[in-house]
């Protein structure tokens, strides 16, 4: 009996002839001129909502605050591991993020600045 890998498992066979016919329109990752734009303006608000966020961090949060959020929301880790870089309980990292994210929310109701060409409002499911 051959033994297979997961990979080679998991593995499509497509004929050549599949791909030789077809037009770049067609491709699997085509993108319109329209949907381009519509992207690089996602990211040219998204990088504005981002340095409001970060002035507002500047601002409004003390800086185990500052540094509890940025570790949870901008690197990603949970509150084990920030308490444990922090040198703090892990309920005193959950408490900052949370009272930092509540101070940011105030300044966001108090702020509207950052509203010019709003985001559609997310739904909830």
């Amino acid at each position: 009996m051959e033994r297979t890998t997961r990979a080679s498992r998991m593995a499509v066979q497509v004929a050549l002839s599949f791909f030789e016919n077809r037009t770049n329109e067609q491709g699997a990752w085509y993108e319109s001129p329209r949907e381009i734009e519509a992207g690089l303006a996602w990211g040219r608000r998204k990088a504005k909502l981002l340095r409001w966020v970060r002035s507002q961090m500047e601002l409004r949060l003390t800086a185990r605050e500052r540094q509890c959020l940025a570790m949870r929301y901008f690197q990603d880790l949970n509150y084990a591991e920030i308490a444990h870089t922090t040198q703090i309980n892990v309920s005193s990292a959950w408490r900052a993020v949370h009272r930092a994210v509540a101070k940011l929310r105030a300044a966001a109701q108090q702020d509207t600045s950052w509203r010019k060409g709003a985001l559609p409002q997310r739904t909830r499911r």
